[in-house]
């Protein structure tokens, strides 16, 4: 409900019902919301007042506009934050699920080591794992952690959060991440994990995992659904 008696301005007060409402399911991906004239109608507003708060919907990636025909619920998307370290966080809780493709031992060349690492232990634990959300193939990531840092890892041990795995089971510190995004042209191999068509463009992140005590923990290449990933950026950093 509309309530022109508090400090909260009416077209915030129409964003965060709609938003509400979208949140609890009311309104589905793909669902055409009200027109500014039916708000208008609805609350006995001004269409101005409702046009700034849908606008604050569109802004926010809540709903996007069809020219000339309307607002539509955004369908799910990733939020890929510059400054977080977590590969990547969703609005809707539990609609991220993680398969493991791969996961061994493998041995990197000593010019490996160096480029991943910048060490020359060469013994790593090698994985592949695609992220799911809302059932839909969205990332594809390649994994490399060192053996000598993390002696006991199994395929579990990142079968959900790889992050929960670090910091809670190994107690150890993560400080920060280095990352270059980028564009790429995914080949065969990629778009059939992704479900697209070879050739497409994708976004693509190579990111080096840092400990406080400045140890690289882990060099990753993750490969995003270009439909279903927004970057954002924050003002600080947070983990």
């Amino acid at each position: 409900m509309i309530n022109k008696n508090t400090h909260t301005p009416v077209y915030i007060q129409i964003k965060e019902y709609y938003q509400r409402k979208i949140a609890l399911g009311e309104f589905l991906p793909g669902d055409k919301i009200p027109t500014e004239q039916e708000i208008a109608n609805k609350w006995g507003v001004s269409k101005m007042t409702v046009r700034q708060g849908l606008q604050k919907l569109v802004s926010e990636k809540i709903v996007y506009a069809k020219r000339g025909v309307g607002l539509f619920v955004q369908n799910e998307h990733l939020e890929l934050d510059t400054f977080k370290f977590t590969s990547f966080s969703s609005r809707k809780k539990g609609s991220i699920k993680t398969e493991v493709l791969d996961f061994k031992k493998i041995n990197l060349t000593e010019e490996e080591a160096m480029l991943f690492f910048e060490n020359d232990h060469t013994d790593v634990w090698y994985s592949e794992r695609l992220r799911y959300l809302s059932g839909t193939p969205a990332m594809y990531e390649i994994s490399y952690m060192p053996c000598h840092l993390f002696p006991d890892m199994t395929a579990d041990c990142i079968s959900s959060s790889k992050y929960n795995y670090v910091l809670e089971q190994k107690k150890y510190s993560i400080e920060k991440a280095r990352r270059t995004f980028m564009a790429h042209i995914a080949d065969e191999k990629i778009a059939n994990i992704l479900n697209l068509k070879t050739g497409t463009a994708v976004i693509k992140v190579e990111s080096h995992g840092i400990l406080s005590n400045q140890n690289i923990f882990e060099y990753v290449i993750l490969f995003y659904h270009p439909e279903l990933c927004v970057i954002k950026e924050t003002s600080s950093f947070s983990i």
